[in-house]
């Protein structure tokens, strides 16, 4: 969950947000499960901040954010914002061999798994009446349904 003492700093503006960045170098802001659509984030100072479940769809001026260091995103911050600028993955710390597989990661099929992504295979234990179950195929990089 998303720190509400960073929101409010991150709401009051990127002069304010960039000078608390300089002044609290040592603490990891925390923006996760956030929706921050419609927030303007030109210029504004990011490193070691987590993106974590975050919507990040409407946001602008990702592509001019200033990185200082790599920052956390997760599988459901990049499904829930869709394409997101090239300059701001590469600043959040992503390698372009990621960047470049994302596409097929979060197409909106995924945010379920297809019944022909993974195929279980349920075998017996020996010397049990519960059965286990053994993935034969991954969906990996799919969120599960619960």
């Amino acid at each position: 969950m998303a720190n509400p003492g960073h929101l409010q700093i991150l709401k009051q503006g990127v002069e304010t947000w960039n000078t608390w960045r300089d002044q609290h170098k040592d603490i990891t802001p925390n923006l996760g499960g956030a929706d921050l659509g419609g927030a303007e984030l030109s210029e504004v100072r990011i490193y070691e901040t987590i993106f974590g479940d975050t919507n990040l769809i409407t946001v602008r001026g990702l592509e001019t954010c200033q990185h200082d260091g790599p920052s956390i995103l997760d599988h459901r911050t990049l499904a829930k914002s869709g394409p997101l600028p090239l300059a701001f993955l590469r600043g959040c710390g992503l390698p372009d061999a990621l960047i470049d597989y994302l596409p097929s990661l979060v197409s909106p099929s995924s945010s379920t798994p297809a019944s022909s992504a993974t195929r279980v295979e349920t075998t017996p234990l020996p010397n049990a009446s519960t059965p286990i179950s053994r993935t034969k195929a991954c969906g990996a990089g799919l969120p599960r349904k619960t």
